[in-house]
């Protein structure tokens, strides 16, 4: 029976993360599955642990090929592999990466009651290696029609290009991966599939995304590489623009990937040989962003170590003042405490801003402990947009927590109606209270 769809997974000395990714493939609920494995020319156990992989697979309707190439780079092997596909759709799974049980069936579902598009894309979990969700990587279905621009435009990419599903004879036409592009030949070809192909957007997550495994020697050596090939698709992408815009946009990525990877540098604590250091510099949270998806918020450290494990018993003793805080908290440092008044602790929540986890103004991030303290109606007005950088409460000089509580309602039902002109009226106010008013982080 000829297969529905068929999955390309390339591999290079993959050989310990590819049973994960198989056996996400072995666990879909789509029927009627071609694996196609092309071998990079690995030189670990890949053969060995492919062939134990084939013998275990109690699957009928799975059928698993095994490709071996020199090794010629990802874009040659998944060409290589794109040959063997013998089924009218396929996508894309990188061997350290796996597939919810269901991301099949829901795209060959979506392209079959959608015979007008000739693809779609869809959103990705990004998890970091622990397997801990960091945030969903996406668009409104909207911007697809659009989607060439928000990828040269925009500072991180709107979509993953594995969440993609493809009409194989459609995607043929256009040629495969260009090996150019080396570190960045996913973004080349969705740009090329997104400005030849009748794509739409499908609202679910199909794809688990494992953030870059590499040791970080390796990691700086990739963000060099896909920064100079960013610059060069970027240039070839925008030659309908005038010379100066098309210089413009081509700085703007180098500037943005350039600082991705000084902030990659900074934050990568697990790798970095001054890790120790960071974790004494920099405070990470877990926070919940629009839609509730979980982001890490980057601060200053402003207060002792395992300070959250002393907060219950400090409020049991101190008690709460009135906007909600432990009164005269003796965790915060000296140093702390002119971090906060000065607002430098939130200095590393522009990293943040630039990932796309924050607006520049909203109601600022709070933990998901902190939400289920808080009217739920609270809660859902709230996650519908991004947290902010600068909270709204510091618009106006709130004296109890309920109060605060209604600012930031007052300005959600604005921001509701008016959109980013709440934003403007509310970031002015911030100003002007700050300047004149002395309004203070605390």
């Amino acid at each position: 029976m000829k297969p529905a769809v068929s999955v390309i997974i390339p591999t290079y000395n993959m050989a310990s993360y590819l049973p994960s990714a198989v056996q996400s493939i072995v666990s879909q609920t789509q029927r009627d599955l071609e694996l196609i494995i092309v071998d990079d020319g690995s030189t670990d156990n890949t053969f060995e642990v492919v062939k134990r992989l084939k013998e275990e697979v109690s699957r009928s309707d799975l059928n698993i090929k095994y490709l071996t190439t020199t090794n010629r780079g990802r874009s040659l092997a998944l060409n290589y592999g794109m040959k063997f596909v013998s089924s009218p759709m396929l996508t894309f799974l990188d061997a350290d990466d796996s597939l919810p049980s269901d991301s099949l069936e829901l795209r060959c579902q979506h392209l079959k009651e959608h015979l007008n598009l000739d693809g779609i894309f869809a959103a990705a979990n990004v998890l970091d290696l622990n397997g801990r969700l960091q945030f969903v990587c996406g668009i409104v279905p909207e911007e697809v029609s659009r989607l060439d621009d928000l990828i040269l435009d925009r500072p991180s990419v709107p979509i993953h290009v594995n969440t993609m599903m493809v009409r194989t004879e459609k995607v043929r036409n256009i040629g495969g991966f260009d090996p150019q592009y080396l570190r960045a030949e996913d973004l080349d070809f969705a740009i090329r599939v997104s400005q030849q192909l009748q794509m739409g957007f499908l609202d679910q997550v199909v794809y688990n995304y494992t953030i870059d495994s590499h040791n970080w020697q390796s990691r700086v050596r990739n963000r060099v590489i896909a920064t100079c090939s960013k610059a060069k698709l970027t240039d070839l992408h925008s030659s309908k623009l005038d010379l100066p815009d098309r210089l413009t946009r081509v700085g703007k990525r180098v500037f943005w990937e350039t600082l991705k990877l000084g902030m990659d540098l900074v934050t990568n604590r697990k790798n970095l040989p001054f890790s120790s250091l960071f974790s004494q510099v920099i405070y990470v949270r877990d926070a919940l962003g629009k839609d509730g998806e979980h982001v890490r918020i980057y601060k200053l450290r402003t207060m002792v170590s395992n300070a959250d494990k002393k907060r219950d018993a400090l409020i049991e003793q101190s008690g709460l003042d009135p906007l909600g805080k432990i009164s005269d908290d003796p965790r915060i440092t000296p140093i702390g405490r002119v971090l906060r008044k000065y607002w430098i602790d939130e200095i590393p929540q522009l990293y943040n801003l630039i990932r796309g986890d924050l607006d520049l103004v909203g109601v600022r991030p709070r933990s998901e402990q902190l939400w289920a303290d808080l009217p739920p109606e609270h809660k859902d007005k709230a996650l519908r947009y991004k947290p902010g950088l600068v909270g709204v409460q510091y618009a106006f000089s709130s004296s109890c927590f309920s109060e605060m509580l209604n600012r930031e309602l007052d300005y959600l039902e604005q921001k509701e109606c008016y959109g980013y002109l709440a934003d403007v009226k509310f970031l002015a106010l911030v100003v002007y209270n700050v300047l004149f008013h002395g309004c203070r982080s605390s």
